[in-house]
């Protein structure tokens, strides 16, 4: 009834760890020239494309869509890093995409949030069971999956063409510092730790944050690598407060005659929210300690 769940949890920490290059010497590497960074970005973000390419080849739906839209966010955080109008729509294009993919990703949010329910002891093994099975299984075919499968291959089709068309040759005058130094300043920004709705900007703020960073630790040498490892936890926490509001949501369309374990599993969901949002508090304090100004002395990048 779990391997699901453990197997997306096994998937998602595959991408935890940041790859860190050290010289052999063991003296720090030397700083990546801006022409070095903007060249390595065309080629990032034609791989997150590739990616999406790969998880395509997956019989499972629920990998397929789980690793599609992991290279969809990866890919929007790295557009930000061009700062182009055209960027920006390209950023939106990718975004309804993997909106339109939210129906089935929402059954395995709801899955996700029962099993993390039922590890904190908050959830019987008996109710946790009864709510798995309510939920239902994934779609592997049929008319839903293959409209998913067609739908990441128009995009694909559109994503490329403005590639082709003027993106990359765009990326050659990103001014990668500063939109790195934006991305910081948004994800320290927290307006409300109670409602929900910000919470949830702030994990999407915390995705951006995690991959820029992943993408400046690749190109200079392992700088910032831990900063990208301790954005993906905090994304993480907030990850598991999304989903316990999805089943949150999900159970509040049960009936009446389901109330006894529908309150139960709500209330339990809400403490466990409010455990969460304590560790996140805590993991933002720690990675956003530095100023907007701080962190940028820390993204230079020099000049040809």
């Amino acid at each position: 009834m779990w391997q699901v769940s453990a197997m997306m949890q096994n998937s998602t920490a595959k991408t935890r760890a940041v790859p860190r290059s050290h010289g052999a010497s063991g003296e720090s590497p030397q700083r990546p020239t801006l022409s070095d960074a903007r060249r390595a970005l065309a080629h990032t973000l034609d791989k997150a494309l590739a990616k999406v390419d790969a998880a395509l080849l997956e019989p499972s739906l629920t990998i397929l869509l789980h690793e599609a839209r992991k290279a969809i966010k990866e890919y929007r955080a790295l557009l930000r890093l061009v700062g182009t109008s055209e960027a920006k729509q390209a950023r939106r294009l990718a975004a309804e995409t993997a909106r339109g993919l939210s129906s089935a990703r929402d059954r395995q949010a709801c899955r996700d949030a029962v099993a993390a329910l039922r590890e904190a002891d908050l959830l019987n093994t008996a109710d946790a069971a009864h709510i798995i099975e309510a939920i239902g299984p994934d779609i592997s075919d049929g008319r839903e999956a293959q409209g998913h499968r067609d739908t990441l291959r128009r995009w694909l089709d559109v994503a490329r063409a403005l590639h082709a068309s003027h993106l990359i040759a765009q990326v050659n005058t990103a001014d990668l510092p500063r939109n790195l130094h934006k991305g910081y300043a948004l994800a320290r920004r927290v307006t409300d730790w109670s409602q929900p709705v910000h919470l949830h900007e702030l994990r999407k703020r915390a995705v951006t944050h995690r991959y820029q960073m992943a993408f400046f630790a690749a190109v200079s040498g392992g700088r910032g690598a831990r900063r990208a490892e301790k954005a993906q936890k905090l994304r993480e926490i907030l990850g598991g407060y999304q989903d316990v509001e999805t089943l949150k949501h999900y159970l509040a369309s049960w009936p009446d005659t389901q109330g006894d374990l529908r309150d139960l599993a709500i209330d339990a969901g809400s403490l466990y929210q409010r455990r969460l949002v304590k560790r996140a508090h805590r993991a933002h304090e720690q990675l956003f300690r530095r100023t907007p100004h701080q962190f940028g002395r820390h993204v230079h990048l020099a000049q040809d």
